[in-house]
């Protein structure tokens, strides 16, 4: 069998230009395999970028318009983000694409043997019990795990479990409702609640897709009478969406391990982060890349 095809997918657009600068130039300081990176922008950033930032190695750049399929114009920005990320695969042309953010930035190496699966595996999802986001206040097993690393047991990824039997109505009953009549973190639950799961475990951004599991999820939505669109806007967390799809489905043939993205989403989780000496290099052992969510936060870097 041939080695499987991995390597990046990143949705971008022009007012995200200062975060992508970043990101990029640590990306070709940590890509020692010359792995490829598709780069998403809307058809009118295409020429800024290229004006801003030229033609980076390793990265081919798309429109959005011409891979997606859905009119994203009604959505928020955040919302067409993720329809475009669960129909990348359409982009790519890859077996495995892990998903960065413009306003993530390496700091370690990652190679090919990082993104394909082992023997006996045909797909990665990080998705575990331990959540790599940063709080102000909290996050003790987080930071544990930062500073001395640790080997997760067995009981901390998703178990192996019977395929549920999935019922539609109640996420069409969801659509219906505003999110002042239904919470963001009540749509979050009704995830891994469509999915039968007994226990939440953490996906988090900066998932790692595969090609067949993406298109096994969006004909399985399909088959409830839900595109991605639709999906999205009744719970806009595409790591869930996909991350519980797989563990439900396809757990078997999966290995699911740690994150290896370290989340910070506010600015006094990142205060909190120098307090704790949780610098690039200890991040490293454990971590190899950074996300600095810059809807909430105006950092470029830790």
């Amino acid at each position: 069998m041939a080695d499987p095809q991995v390597g990046f997918f990143c949705k971008s657009y022009a007012y995200d230009f200062k975060h992508l600068r970043v990101m990029l130039a640590s990306f070709a300081a940590h890509n020692p395999d010359n792995l490829p990176l598709t780069l998403s922008l809307p058809s009118r950033d295409i020429k800024p970028f290229l004006v801003l930032l030229g033609a980076p190695k390793n990265v081919t750049i798309v429109a959005d318009e011409d891979y997606c399929g859905f009119d994203l114009a009604a959505l928020p920005g955040w919302y067409a983000q993720q329809v475009c990320k669960l129909a990348s695969w359409r982009a790519t042309g890859l077996d495995h694409h892990a998903v960065l953010d413009s306003d993530s930035y390496f700091i370690a190496d990652v190679t090919r043997a990082d993104l394909a699966p082992p023997p006996g595996k045909t797909a990665i999802v990080w998705g575990s019990g331990l959540r790599t986001v940063l709080e102000p206040e909290g996050s003790a097993p987080l930071l544990a795990y930062a500073k001395a690393g640790g080997t997760p047991q067995p009981q901390d990824f998703p178990p192996v479990r019977p395929p549920p039997r999935l019922d539609f109505s109640r996420l069409h009953a969801i659509s219906a409702l505003s999110e002042a009549e239904m919470s963001l973190e009540a749509r979050s639950g009704a995830i891994f609640e469509f999915f039968g799961a007994k226990q939440w475990f953490f996906y988090q951004p900066g998932q790692i897709f595969a090609r067949d599991i993406l298109i096994a999820f969006e004909q399985c939505m399909a088959s409830g009478g839900l595109d991605l669109v639709e999906t999205i806007k009744i719970a806009p967390w595409e790591y869930n969406w996909y991350g519980e799809y797989a563990a439900a489905f396809h757990a078997a043939e999966t290995e699911f391990r740690v994150s290896p993205v370290f989340h910070v989403a506010k600015r006094e989780a990142a205060l909190r982060a120098a307090e704790e000496g949780l610098t690039e290099a200890v991040l490293a052992r454990s971590f190899t890349w950074v996300q600095m969510a810059s809807r909430h936060l105006d950092l470029l870097k830790l």
